[in-house]
């Protein structure tokens, strides 16, 4: 059985902005689709990114048609270019389900993602530390299928045997097979397992960068002029500062480059232009904020307003920081004193920054981080 990935779930958008569009693996959906028809849901994608997002549920070996249940797989081989073997009949799968994976990821070319959240250890979804087993020397390792084996087999036919010769010694980490070929089909796009996101911070670090790379795909696809990406650069430049304020110079000096005389066609400059800002930008978020890196920036952002608010306001923000320092408030506090007085002065430099104004879908998210 051949599938292919089926439209995303349709629901509500916040002000009229599209909710971003996240990749899956399906059984974290609570799809009964592993190898032993179990799933793995996880509550954080099920509940609360399907309350807020639409998701795209994808498992790469049920629609290479591996069925259910099916022998469970693994990675053999060099961890930069791993084959992927059956278990027990050592069938050697991968170019089969390597040519599924092309085949979802072309269907995929026309839809928006925002990034992909994977099912960590799969040889097919893990995107970090799955384990490559050494390859089995010994000959006449293949295993037959047990007589009478039918697709309704219970999965425990497919299970290792203790002391089997095809049982590995030792192992190295790799990268899912979808997964690698996710990230070299779209190396900037944000990209976790699930098992990393139990850390709060980790968390709140890849939804930011789901909107982060959202915002910036959708802006340069449909780009026409500079002044549009010297726009979008204004509007994340507090992001940038918050992360890795050491990219801002590459980040401007690109941006100033824009004006120089180019003999290439106006749209590869373009396309070209945006691809290297994006490349930095994620790069930039890539990095974690902690909470001494927002009380940094929360405190220059105070120092640009000092000199145009009242001493009551200022005193108001320096107290809100200083209770969000300590782990007494939540951020969104003295960020709203400041959008408070910003309203009422417009300073230029703050006028539609994302840190202060994050999209209201980023909000709810975040406090569930």
């Amino acid at each position: 059985m051949k599938t292919t990935p089926g439209r995303p779930d349709t629901h509500p958008s916040s002000r009229g902005n599209p909710p971003p569009i996240i990749g899956v693996s399906a059984c974290l959906c609570g799809h009964r689709v592993r190898y032993d028809g179990t799933d793995r849901r996880e509550s954080f994608v099920a509940d609360t990114l399907a309350r807020h997002c639409r998701l795209l549920p994808i498992c790469p070996e049920l629609q290479a048609g591996l069925g259910l249940p099916r022998e469970p797989i693994r990675l053999e081989g060099n961890p930069g270019s791993p084959r992927v073997v059956s278990v027990n009949t050592r069938r050697d799968l991968t170019d089969h389900l390597s040519g599924q994976i092309e085949e979802t990821l072309d269907a995929l070319a026309g839809i928006p993602l925002s990034g992909f959240l994977f099912k960590g250890g799969s040889p097919s979804c893990g995107s970090v530390g799955v384990p490559v087993h050494a390859e089995a020397q010994e000959e006449n390792t293949h295993r037959p299928i047990p007589a009478g084996a039918a697709p309704g087999l219970h999965p425990r036919a497919f299970l290792p045997v203790p002391g089997d010769r095809a049982t590995p010694l030792r192992s190295q980490p790799g990268m899912g097979l979808f997964a690698r070929a996710l990230k070299k089909r779209l190396p900037l796009l944000p990209i976790a397992d699930i098992e990393a996101l139990r850390d709060e911070t980790a968390r709140a670090g890849f939804i930011e960068r789901l909107f982060v790379y959202g915002r910036w795909s959708a802006a340069s696809r449909q780009a026409r002029s500079p002044t549009e990406l010297s726009h979008f650069h204004h509007r994340h430049r507090l992001l940038v500062r918050l992360h890795r304020p050491g990219l801002l110079r590459p980040m401007e000096h690109l941006l100033a480059s824009i004006t120089d005389p180019d003999p290439r066609p106006r749209e590869q400059v373009r396309d070209q232009t945006w691809g290297e800002y994006g490349e930095l930008l994620m790069r930039a978020v890539a990095h974690p904020a902690t909470r001494h890196h927002h009380e940094r920036l929360l405190g220059a952002i105070l120092r640009t307003l000092k000199k145009r608010i009242a001493a009551d306001d200022q005193q108001a923000i320096e107290a809100a920081i200083g209770g969000f320092t300590r782990g007494d408030l939540p951020r969104i506090v003295p960020i709203t004193l400041i959008n408070h007085v910003q309203r009422r002065i417009q300073h230029p430099s703050l006028t539609g920054s994302w840190y202060l104004e994050p999209d209201p879908t980023e909000l709810a998210l975040s406090c569930h981080a």
